[in-house]
This record gives C-alpha cells, structure tokens and sequence, in this order.
C-alpha cells in the first residue's frame, strides 16, 4: 500500500533526475516548465520569475488565508557538475538500485522538490 501511494513521488524524482540541469549553464527551462504543470494539475497558481537566461524560478500559491502566516517551501532544479570521479551508475538515469533513486540531484535537491 505505501510502495503503491509513494509511485507518483517516485516517478517524479526519477523523471526529474533525468533532466540535465548541471550549473553551469543550468539549463533549467524544460525542468520548470514540466515542475509547474504538475503543480498546476494539483491546483496551484503558478508564477514564473526568470532571473537569468534558462534559469526560471518557480513561485506556486495554494489556498489559506490572509490572516495567518504563510508556509513556504523552497528548492532548486540545478545540480553541481559531475566531478572527476568515473560514476558506478548513470549521472542521468534516475535508476533504483538496492531501493535508492539514483542519479545527479537524487539528493540535492530533485528528490526535495
């Protein structure tokens, strides 16, 4: 039961690992643009600040009320380069392996956002 409520979380991880926004040059338009459709089918509004050429910034607004403070959660689409080191698995393939999501971001911070 929770594997199978977890799926879409881990669906969107996987497909969000895959995209490459390594920074420099970030390259985060097509990643932002899929992030708030999603949030838009959730019922979001969605703004969108574009700061810097392909780097978008996201801002979603749900509900509440004008009289309480609000929450706010933040993240980021891009990831450090790859380094130096060879990798064991695809930087980009969002793989699960020994039940692990696997990738460049999987950690910092696709997986958080």
């Amino acid at each position: 039961m929770l594997k199978q409520a977890l799926s879409p979380a881990i669906a969107l991880t996987q497909r969000l690992i895959r995209d490459d926004t390594i920074n420099p040059p970030g390259n985060e338009t097509e990643t932002a643009n899929y992030v708030a459709q999603h949030l838009r089918q959730a019922g979001f509004a969605i703004d969108t600040v574009l700061l810097a050429d392909g780097r978008p910034n996201l801002i979603a607004h749900i509900g509440g009320s004008s009289t309480k403070p609000p929450l706010a959660f933040t993240g980021h689409l891009d990831t450090v380069p790859l380094g130096l080191a060879p990798w064991t698995v695809a930087p980009h393939g969002g793989d699960i392996k020994d039940g692990k999501i696997w990738g460049r971001g999987a950690s910092d911070m696709k997986a958080g956002v």
